[in-house]
């Protein structure tokens, strides 16, 4: 099933002029009472979605944060490992500078794997800064006004660090084929989109819900290309599971349309 998404608004309208004192501005006077009765509640039912929408955007945030927790603590550990085996090689450089048995060569195998260590912590820590970086952007409130220029590469890696404990977790394969050159961006917000990757990316994962753990087809694939002949970048989400039923896909775009029962609104699709 590949993924499409569409936008969605409501028209909230401004009163008629009053140009006479009869009848006829009396009615108009109604209708613009009514029409502003209208669009006191298309503005309430909008801050009900926004408000809606957030939450399940802060609920879904928490259960990646919950993966991303418990994938931190790998990197945590091994830091801690190696910063034990620096300062057991420490000590042994100390000891060995009075002892004279101990050879230029040995000297040199010491100081070797001090910089491999280091090397390991460095990797670490710039997987943790990686991490922690795509968490922080999930966590502003997301601004249409904030233009930038997104390289995909950037986007794919975050989008990966935020699902990567979900995707182990149900045993599933997240390829993804990048045809785009880094020197072609999009402008935007980059937060934006990696949420609505993470989005799409998370349904694809519950799709597989009913399915064997152990089938072979468990993956998820997301595809980017560059349009030359319009400019424009496309970028697929695809997976092989359960998919959606026909009598859902027709409704798909129609508010409050969902097929994970409590867990979702039906609002995301439309308004993201």
């Amino acid at each position: 099933m590949r993924s499409i998404l569409k936008a969605k608004n409501s028209i909230v309208l401004n009163n008629l002029p009053i140009l006479r004192n009869d009848e006829i501005g009396r009615l108009v006077r109604e209708f613009n009472l009514l029409q502003n009765n209208n669009n006191s509640q298309i503005r309430s039912i909008n801050n009900t979605k926004t408000r809606m929408i957030e939450q399940e955007r802060l609920a879904t945030l928490g259960q990646m944060i919950g993966g991303i927790a418990h994938n931190l603590k790998t990197p945590i550990f091994s830091i801690s490992g190696a910063n034990m085996a620096i300062v057991e090689l420490v000590k042994e450089l100390k000891n060995s500078v009075l002892d004279e048995r101990v050879e230029r060569k040995d000297f040199k195998e010491i100081a070797l794997d001090i910089e491999k260590w280091t090397k390991k912590i460095d990797n670490y820590l710039e997987y943790m800064s990686d991490v922690i970086t795509a968490v922080k952007g999930q966590t502003t409130v997301f601004s249409d006004d904030i233009r930038e220029k997104i390289v995909l590469k950037d986007v794919f890696k975050n989008v990966r660090f935020l699902l990567e404990h979900e995707i182990r977790k149900n045993n599933i394969e997240l390829e993804i084929k990048n045809y785009v050159e880094n020197d072609i961006k999009m402008e935007g917000n980059s937060n934006i989109l990696v949420q609505v990757l993470a989005n799409l990316v998370q349904n694809s994962i519950d799709s597989y819900e009913d399915i064997s753990k152990n089938d072979e087809n468990r993956k998820i694939i997301i595809e980017s290309a560059y349009d030359k002949s319009k400019k424009n970048i496309i970028i697929y989400v695809e997976d092989f599971g359960s998919g959606i039923s026909r009598d859902i896909a027709d409704r798909l775009f129609n508010e409050m349309v969902t097929t994970k029962g409590k867990r979702g609104t039906g609002l995301r699709i439309i308004y993201v």
